[in-house]
C-alpha cells in the first residue's frame, strides 16, 4: 500500500538518525515501528522463546520438591537458628 505520510520534526529526525545507524530502508524502519505499535499486526511473526535450563545447585534434600515447600523448609530452618542463638544469649 502506498500512501503519503507528513511526520513531526522530531519523528522524522528520529526516523533520519536511524536510517543512517542502521542501513534499513525507510520502509523497513517505518513497518517495524508500526508493527510494535499497533496491537493485533504481525501477531503470527514472533520470535521463539527458548528457555536454556541451568542447574540450581540445590543441596540434594531439595531436589524434587516444589518451591512453595522449599521456601517453607527454609524459613522454617531460619528461624530454628535464629531460635537458638536468642536462647544461646541468654
Amino acid at each position: 500500500m502506498r500512501t503519503t505520510v507528513t511526520l513531526d520534526p522530531d519523528v522524522a529526525q528520529a526516523l533520519r538518525r536511524k536510517l543512517k545507524a542502521t542501513g534499513q530502508s525507510q520502509k523497513e524502519i517505518m513497518n517495524a515501528a508500526l508493527r510494535k505499535g499497533l496491537p493485533g499486526v504481525g501477531v503470527g511473526k514472533k520470535k521463539k522463546f527458548n528457555v536454556i535450563a541451568r542447574p540450581m545447585g540445590l543441596r540434594p534434600e531439595y531436589a524434587g520438591i516444589s518451591f512453595n515447600r522449599l521456601s517453607d523448609q527454609l524459613l522454617e530452618e531460619d528461624s530454628l537458628r535464629q531460635r537458638s542463638r536468642d536462647l544461646a544469649r541468654r
